[in-house]
């Protein structure tokens, strides 16, 4: 059996927590454990819940603050010390914090250090990505495996002339369960209330990252010349109220559907008639492969690789007026949406089928054995 320990920075809410649920639920062997050390000032959370019924132990130590650095590098080290002979390999997916984790790791006899790229900017706050710029700087020199959810991520963290070193792994999905059906789209219609309506929508946290200022701005626009417009916002986040506020300002409450954080998001795309992602930067979107699974036409801001375009996919700039959006909404046809059965076939053969992909980061996993046989022999051997 192989024990990897995921290593996540806080949290997760989405993002890099769906990427590695997704893979993890789909191993069709148990003979690879993952646990999760996480770094949180809540003691328990919906994500350990979802791991830990998948068999995986969840350690929480306090949250990453500048202010803690010295107890927080304690804390890593003392963990490793703890569990020291328990791990394979660690999978890193804060690489800010590799100085401190890798190295504890390294230090305990964890040998298999893997860093994984999620993103193509270091942070949407100048002096945080400043300052992890600085702390990634040895990151390759640390890391033994270069991992990345795309291309683009992987050339940002490792650079462009590592790019043969670096496995991507996408940001897959079940693409069945994306499988566009009318009768679904009919009933979250009716029960959303969006009848009659042309359907703008948008999966994302409520923070800097997704740009919602921006995205209401160009539905408000957009309602003005398509009356009947409807705007669906799935997640929750810490910029919600302020959001809600805006709506409320700009009187547009009665079109803008706040839906919280959902576990049916798949088959609220259904309900949708296009996709928007104006985020200000992504690595590469899960949720963007999900809508083009469910047949949406997308628009996402030029920020996002063009790696995530497998279908019908249309790039805009953030630093555009929103009017520029809005001429792209109206070339939409809405009698093309319906054309919509075969588009979870397009994806999954694009290499977006969680199954294949999960299967190659398996085999990642298990060659770790390979490496614990060898050791154990040689030191056989040795004896």
């Amino acid at each position: 059996m192989v024990r990897i320990l995921e290593v996540i920075g806080k949290r997760p809410q989405g993002g890099i927590g769906s990427f590695i649920i997704n893979y993890q639920s789909h191993f069709h062997d148990e003979d690879v454990v993952l646990d999760y050390l996480i770094f949180n000032d809540e003691p328990n959370g919906d994500f350990d819940e979802k791991v830990r019924k998948m068999g995986s132990e969840v350690y929480v130590l306090p949250e990453l603050r500048n202010i803690r650095f010295f107890k927080i590098k304690r804390l890593i080290n003392n963990f490793f010390l703890n569990h020291r002979g328990e791990y394979d390999a660690v999978h890193l997916h804060s690489v800010n914090i590799a100085f401190m984790v890798f190295v504890a790791a390294k230090k305990y006899g964890i040998n298999n250090l893997l860093a994984h790229s999620h993103a193509t900017v270091y942070s949407d706050k100048k002096l945080n990505a400043i300052r992890n710029y600085f702390l990634c700087r040895k990151l390759k020199d640390m890391a033994t495996h270069y991992l990345a959810c795309s291309v683009a991520a992987g050339d940002f963290l490792y650079g462009e002339n590592t790019r043969d070193k670096v496995i991507v792994f996408n940001n897959a999905i079940d693409c069945r369960d994306y499988a566009f059906s009318e009768a679904i789209r009919q009933k979250y219609r009716k029960n959303l209330c969006l009848e009659g309506s042309f359907v703008l929508g948008h999966v994302g946290r409520f923070n800097e990252q997704k740009n919602h200022k921006y995205l209401i701005k160009i539905f408000a626009l957009y309602s003005q010349i398509i009356p009947d417009a409807k705007l669906l916002l799935v997640g929750e986040g810490p910029l919600k109220d302020s959001i809600k506020e805006l709506v409320a300002e700009l009187k547009l409450t009665d079109k803008v559907i706040f839906l919280g954080q959902r576990d049916d998001v798949n088959n609220i795309l259904m309900a949708m008639d296009v996709f928007l992602l104006p985020s200000l930067y992504e690595g590469l979107p899960v949720v963007g492969i999900e809508a083009q699974a469910s047949g949406l036409p997308c628009i996402m801001s030029e920020t996002i690789t063009k790696e995530v375009a497998i279908a019908d996919v249309y790039f805009e700039s953030i630093d555009a007026e929103p009017k520029a959006w809005v001429s792209k909404l109206l070339d939409i046809n809405p009698n093309d949406i319906a054309k919509r059965t075969n588009a979870y076939k397009i994806v999954g053969s694009k290499g977006y089928d969680i199954d294949k992909e999960a299967e190659k980061l398996y085999k990642l996993y298990k060659s770790f054995e390979e490496d614990i046989n060898a050791n154990q022999n040689l030191s056989s051997l040795s004896d």
